[in-house]
């Protein structure tokens, strides 16, 4: 017999629930599991797509389907649990083919594009009026609302990846798109080489190639060294014959691009076995690991999600300190602020907390920088760098910049060398003034012996390398050598007249004691500097700029800047630390990346100025 109170109850519900359904309101707590999964739940599932067995049916669409009739003729890769146009459950992929002299007419669309290049030649795109040359393993991006159409002369197909935010608007119903009322937009030929918007492959698989290591990653990141979009992003990998990559765990879902080699990957423990050219796909938080043959290296493409899901503070592996996810927020009382900010001590210590470190190391430089000799590097990747290496001088030399420039900067890095950070910062330089052409170069004056970052591993560790370092590497030697390597740079770029310099860490004592009376300089910088030395500025005699940042002694930075008789500049970053701009800078963190951005931008104003 069933029990009354309980059939009572059931019919209330059965009720509540259908007067609910007549006000358009659903109970949360009928699908609170749902929607609320303790682990990402991904619809999509791993896929491969083989070329080999595509390209006859692409082939056959280009034979079948004409330009007009399809606009753009594209094969989209489709995930087998889901429907077009999901190739993952926010990514989109698909194989175009462009056939001799065609025109994709052009248009222009809210969705974010990256093109990988995968078979042909003679084919271009234009984007926004610059007519770009495809070359097989190259990326061309067409950034947002950017009118872009695609062509191909001479024989043969033309056939390219394509990446796409598209799923997104699904979600997102903002999605608007226009098409030129020509078939092509006016364009003229660029040179790729120097085109914010292509990643020639040449160039990317040297710098995967110059790096040690079994498995290489570096990502496509513009020149200030942020990715490429805010909703998608991508890399270039290598793994050696017969060597696999770690295993990774991430919210963030990719879709891979087999450029060279043969191997598998193993995702969520299934096999999935791959060869040049094939395609497959990892959804949100499944666990892979890829795996080459012994016969060849393996090169690979890949884009992904992540910038949008590092925006929307979404991104994490299985290997993130959930803790550290939770958003903190902490009410100060307004006379605080005052208090905190006068904590700033001479030593180099802030908010009360002095480093742990013997600070004679430098003393003997005078304004030394305790932050210089606690603060270890941040090992930055995947920053394609556009100059190339030289030998002026007998020095090494990073080289950046146009061919025509008439005006050269000497730059002169911090402890840790050619760190990418200040490569990044020597290609801002070089590319960011349209109407300002410089060359940069930055001479090995450390030889090769830069500090490393095990060196910060713990107090033992800098106490053992720090201090004879210092002694033997000291601003000093570079100082004495700047002449020569003067020299030797106007004899091997005999077409720039005007020379400025900037020093960053001990190279800011550099580029203010070759400063002085008779010097090369028309006007020279120092930033974030590691010895600063208030009567160093009575002796310069060019216009000069002085970047400081939290971790430098406020009270010598206030009278250096005093002493300068000079045109001067002066800026203090207060919420950033000592190195911000070169290797020790953050460039995952968005503030800091564009507070980096903007300590770049003032010496290019200033250099705009006064060279």
């Amino acid at each position: 017999m069933e029990n009354n109170d309980t059939s009572n109850s059931a019919g209330a519900t059965d009720t509540l629930l259908s007067d609910l359904e007549k006000q358009n309101t659903k109970p949360l707590w009928a699908q609170m599991s749902k929607l609320n999964p303790p682990l990402p739940n991904p619809t999509a599932k791993p896929h491969l797509w083989n070329f080999e067995n595509i390209r006859p049916h692409l082939l056959r669409a280009g034979e079948q389907i004409t330009e007009k009739q399809a606009e753009r003729r594209v094969l989209m890769l489709v995930n087998p649990e889901r429907v077009a146009p999901y190739t993952t459950d926010t990514l989109y992929a698909g194989l175009q083919l462009v056939m001799p002299n065609e025109t994709a007419p052009a248009h222009r669309h809210t969705a974010f594009a990256m093109r990988f290049i995968i078979e042909g030649t003679g084919g271009f795109t234009a984007v926004h009026g610059r007519r770009i040359n495809m070359t097989r393993g190259d990326v061309i991006l067409t950034p947002t609302w950017n009118w872009h159409d695609h062509g191909k002369d001479g024989s043969g197909p033309m056939i390219w990846l394509d990446g796409l935010d598209l799923p997104s608007f699904v979600h997102f119903p903002v999605h608007f798109v226009e098409h030129y009322k020509e078939s092509r937009y006016p364009a003229e030929n660029v040179d790729t080489s120097a085109s914010p918007i292509v990643f020639p492959w040449s160039r990317m698989k040297e710098a995967l190639d110059s790096e040690q290591g079994d498995y290489v990653v570096k990502r496509y990141l513009r020149g200030d060294g942020s990715e490429v979009s805010k909703s998608l992003g991508g890399c270039a990998e290598r793994m050696n014959p017969g060597k696999s990559s770690p295993a990774v765990q991430e919210t963030a879902s990719s879709v891979y691009h087999i450029i060279e080699g043969s191997g598998h990957s193993l995702i969520n423990g299934e096999k999935i076995t791959w060869k040049k050219s094939d395609t497959f796909c990892i959804p949100a938080w499944y666990t892979y690991e890829h795996f080459a043959d012994e016969q060849e290296t393996v090169y690979f493409y890949r884009f992904d999600d992540k910038p949008m899901l590092n925006a929307l503070g979404f991104y994490r592996t299985k290997d993130t300190d959930s803790e550290g996810l939770a958003t903190v927020h902490v009410f100060l009382h307004q006379a605080s602020y005052p208090r905190l900010a006068s904590q700033r001590l001479q030593d180099g210590s802030h908010f009360g907390h002095k480093p742990k470190f013997n600070t004679s190391i430098m003393a003997a430089h005078y304004g030394y920088s305790a932050a210089c000799c606690s603060i270890p590097p941040i090992v930055a990747k995947g920053y394609l760098p556009l100059g190339k290496y030289e030998t002026i001088g007998g020095l090494k030399t990073y080289v950046t910049g146009s061919e025509t420039a008439t005006t050269g900067i000497v730059l002169i890095y911090d402890i840790f060398g050619f760190a990418s950070q200040t490569l990044q910062g020597a290609d801002i330089l070089a590319t960011s003034d349209k109407h300002h052409q410089y060359k940069v170069f930055i001479p090995d004056f450390l030889l090769g012996e830069h500090a490393q970052k095990e060196w910060f591993a713990n107090e033992e560790a800098k106490k053992l390398h720090l201090p004879n370092w210092f002694k033997s590497h000291g601003p000093p030697t570079a100082t004495k050598q700047m002449p020569d390597t003067i020299n030797s740079l106007k004899e091997s770029y005999n077409k720039i007249d005007t020379w400025g310099c900037i020093g960053f860490c001990w190279g800011g004592k550099v580029a203010t004691l070759t400063s002085k009376q008779g010097t090369t300089w028309k006007a020279a910088a120092q930033v974030h500097p590691a010895m600063l030395n208030p009567d160093d500025a009575t002796h310069v005699v060019v216009p000069f700029l002085s970047i400081a940042s939290k971790d430098e002694s406020a009270e010598d930075h206030a009278k250096f800047a005093d002493n300068l008789k000079v045109e001067k500049r002066i800026e203090i970053f207060d919420d950033q630390i000592h190195g911000f701009m070169t290797a020790r800078a953050d460039l995952e963190t968005e503030h800091n990346r564009e507070e980096y951005k903007k300590g770049y931008k003032i010496l290019l104003e200033f250099f705009a100025a006064y060279l």
